[in-house]
């Protein structure tokens, strides 16, 4: 159980003034989240695991504060009022949407303190700067941080990714499995606040202005890692990575995606991992999959399409922390793909576009 939080979750006076340093078009990118975690939560939030990651707003129910995803979150335009509200609610920290202007982040999900910082140190190498020169954002439990960078090349301009991912396999020098994250279009970072552990963020160095990393640069450290660690980057749900017998996300049939509008959204947002057309599943990654105690297969989380006269199918994930849990239900799931993804039934009840 996490313990009470006693002092002011969100985003400190100072950490709010780190936003002076970034130009006002990119602050419309800012998102909130409320860190704090004893806050109760509505709707996909009242079960989720990633309270003090997801953008998120305070709200009122019968005279308690609680705490919603923030709709449309991934379109969300900020205003400078928003900004001026949310830096006085004490519980509120505040995120950065990835994807345009260049702007990604590289999440380094790595247990070993000496590999994690010598990922970032080889970053700041292909800069010619001292790795004490990047911002890294950190905190104490964990050996865990991220850097916000802006890639040159595409300044203006989406990135042509959403999340692509290094995975470093546990050795005698590594216990644990690891991996790099890159984080680009309909993502978000976190900033400041307090992560659902109750450890808050911290920084070396205010993040803005943005690290700006030539593409020379970024390819120069990918490769690097490749090099070094013999590890490969791949896309999320990268159907050319999947074991060869599994069903792979091209194999749902056109009448799947025309009928419902959850596996419609699913296949445009990269969600679907693949397809049994026999029991007519689609195969997910669950939305608490942080929950579980092991890595499952493909086959362990999925969508069932509806059957014939229901306008929706039902969620099953056969991992013990879900599949016992009544939280984890299809209400829930359909609730974090509408605030995750903007997922939605369209008000004619046809097929989600998009």
């Amino acid at each position: 159980m996490k313990k009470p939080i006693s002092t002011p979750a969100g985003a400190t006076p100072a950490e709010w003034q780190y936003l002076k340093a970034l130009p006002e078009t990119q602050r419309t990118f800012i998102l909130p989240i409320v860190s704090n975690p004893v806050l109760p939560g509505l709707g996909g939030l009242a079960s989720s695991d990633k309270r003090g990651k997801i953008p998120s707003v305070l709200t009122n129910q019968n005279g308690k504060w609680c705490v919603k995803a923030l709709p449309g979150w991934q379109s969300h335009i900020t205003s400078e009022e928003e900004i001026a509200k949310w830096s006085k609610q004490l519980s509120m920290g505040y995120g950065l949407r990835t994807g345009h202007d260049g702007v990604m982040a590289v999440d380094i999900d790595i247990d070993d303190p000496e590999l994690a910082s010598y990922i970032v140190s080889r970053l700041a190498a292909t800069l010619d700067l001292r790795p004490e020169d990047i911002p890294v954002r950190r905190r104490a439990n964990s050996a865990h941080c991220a850097v916000l960078v802006q890639l040159e090349k595409y300044t203006g301009a989406d990135l042509p990714m959403s999340k692509v991912k290094a995975v470093f396999p546990a050795s005698d020098v590594l216990p644990s499995p690891g991996m790099v994250e890159l984080l680009g279009v309909g993502r978000q970072m976190a900033l400041c606040g307090t992560h659902p552990s109750g450890s808050r963020y911290t920084w070396s160095k205010s993040p803005f202005p943005l690290l700006r990393l030539p593409q020379s640069c970024f390819q120069e450290w990918c490769h690097v890692l490749v090099n070094e660690y013999h590890i490969e980057w791949r896309k999320e749900h990268d159907p050319a990575h999947h074991d060869p017998a599994a069903p792979v996300p091209g194999d749902v049939p056109q009448v799947a995606l025309e009928a419902d509008w959850v596996v419609a959204g699913l296949k445009a947002h990269g969600l679907i991992r693949g397809y049994n057309a026999e029991r007519h599943l689609v195969y997910i990654d669950c939305p608490w999959h942080d929950d579980h105690s092991d890595a499952g297969d493909v086959t362990s989380t999925a969508y069932c399409l509806p059957s014939l006269g229901h306008r929706v199918g039902g969620f099953v994930c056969m991992h013990a922390h879900c599949y016992k849990n009544p939280e984890r239900s299809t209400h829930n799931f359909l609730l974090y793909l509408a605030e995750m993804y903007g997922i939605k039934e369209p008000a004619h009840g046809g097929a989600h576009r998009g």
